[in-house]
């Protein structure tokens, strides 16, 4: 056999010293898989305890605005703690769109200077381009209801046979500003012919004082449809003529309008017909006399997603934004959105009240929401409008790195969701409280008895004494 060489033998000491460092090396690399299992499991147990601490601690929520949709607000903040596992604490303080705009900019927060007071504001006019200008950090605006603004008025309806008085924008202009000043007017004449009034009945022309966004939104409705005609001022609060009427808020216009006779305001419609107020028959741009609870208040949204009346960018200047004296045979001419003022940039917000307010928006838009919005006289956004809104939550916010961990669902009452309904990010409409149960079937009931009701006949006396027990006796007969 031919000789082959060998490798010389490894000395002992050195074999072991070999096998003992890869054993070592192996020990250690068991060692620290070890420790970085371990690291993992304590950290995974950690995060785990702080899920379960942030999903015990109460979840709050705030806001302040514009008092126009505020029962709405409240109603739906209450649905949100009855039917919440986590627990919550909801506020909204109905205060005027003009102080939400100005708590929503923080300028004099003591907290820090343009420091938001609140998580969301809340307006039904857009933010102004003097507050805009101010933001030191970028916000949205999510338009979530539209509602309509009315013209109501106190002529006996017998005085034009029962049927809605008609106006165009040019002739409501000059009644308001004291141009037309009685109801025998030929301007007014000429648009209902069948209108029977005493002579030269003056036109009690009232309106709100103080900052109102339904004096802005009547008076750049004005100006934009007869701007000859409109010489006064636009805004939330303007130099009436002297021989007008002043309303403190709201409830004055309303008691104005059921006291005084002639007269002539505006109100949000939903408000005014609640009591049974008289409206006028407004003209649109298309020629329709309506009113508005013959117009689609919807249809608003539509026109000015079309037409880019909306801005591409959810955070750009809205301050030009309205829907006054939009096209379409339907359209509402003095038709306004209800508006959540948020920042652009959420992502230093804590992970769960961000996941609420999330909730909380898009709620607005669901079918629940819609119903409870048309309760209170308001119309929910057209589904374009809504698709705008869910870009502008899903593209255009930043939210916090671990808002998924917090992220509320819905679960319907018309459909039970195994586990997940059990969940404490979960808002169930199978979860209720018993007032809001009670509260439910109260309002089913006033709805049923209300249909049967009749007016009340009505008589009073008073004088002598000495016949009272029998006119008490015969009172109590009939």
């Amino acid at each position: 056999k031919p000789f082959v060489a060998r490798p010389p033998l490894e000395p002992p000491a050195s074999k072991m010293a070999r096998s003992w460092a890869a054993f070592a090396g192996t020990a250690a690399a068991l060692i620290a898989s070890a420790r970085g299992q371990v690291d993992e499991q304590r950290i995974s147990s950690l995060e785990s305890r702080v899920d379960e601490l942030e999903a015990s601690q109460v979840v709050e929520l705030h806001g302040s605005g514009t008092t126009n949709p505020s029962k709405y607000l409240w109603e739906a903040m209450d649905l949100f703690e009855e039917r919440a596992r986590q627990p919550m604490h909801m506020t909204y303080r109905a205060v005027g769109s003009g102080t939400g705009q100005s708590e929503f900019l923080g300028e004099t927060n003591p907290r820090g200077a343009f420091t938001p007071y609140n998580d969301f504001g809340c307006g039904d006019i857009p933010m102004s381009q003097a507050n805009y200008n101010k933001l030191t950090k970028p916000m949205v605006h999510i338009p979530f209801a539209m509602s309509a603004i009315a013209i109501f008025h106190s002529v006996p309806a017998s005085a034009n046979g029962g049927a809605a008085i008609k106006l165009t924008g040019c002739v409501l202009a000059k009644i308001f500003s004291r141009q037309i000043k009685t109801w025998d007017d030929q301007e007014i004449k000429a648009l209902n012919p069948s209108l029977t009034v005493p002579a030269n009945t003056n036109i009690k022309v009232v309106h709100r004082v103080l900052g109102s966004s339904s004096t802005a939104g009547t008076t750049e409705y004005l100006k934009k449809a007869c701007p000859a005609s409109w010489t006064l001022d636009v805004g939330s609060v303007v130099n009436w003529p002297s021989d007008t009427f002043e309303a403190q808020g709201s409830g004055g216009m309303a008691t104005f309008l059921e006291t005084e006779d002639y007269a002539i305001g505006y109100l949000d419609a939903g408000h005014g017909h609640r009591l049974g107020l008289q409206e006028i028959a407004l003209e649109n741009k298309d020629g329709k006399s309506l009113t508005s609870t013959q117009a689609d208040i919807s249809k608003a949204g539509d026109v000015a997603l079309a037409s880019s009346v909306i801005p591409s960018d959810p955070s750009a200047d809205w301050s030009s934004v309205n829907l006054y004296d939009l096209a379409g045979e339907t359209t509402w001419p003095i038709t306004v959105f209800s508006y959540f003022y948020v920042q652009k940039d959420v992502s230093a917000m804590a992970p769960n009240t961000a996941g609420l307010l999330r909730a909380f928006i898009e709620f607005s838009m669901s079918a629940e929401g819609g119903e409870l919005l048309k309760k209170r006289s308001f119309a929910p956004v057209p589904e374009e409008v809504k698709k705008y809104n869910e870009r502008t939550l899903t593209d255009n916010m930043g939210w916090p790195a671990k808002i998924s961990s917090s992220t509320f669902r819905f679960e319907l009452a018309s459909k039970t969701e195994m586990g997940m309904g059990a969940d404490a990010y979960t808002i169930s409409g199978k979860r209720r409280g018993f007032a809001e149960y009670t509260l439910e079937a109260l309002s089913k009931d006033v709805g049923e008895l209300s249909g049967k009701v009749t007016t009340v006949v009505q008589l009073h006396g008073s004088g002598t004494t000495n016949p009272s027990k029998l006119i008490w006796e015969a009172m109590d007969l009939f």
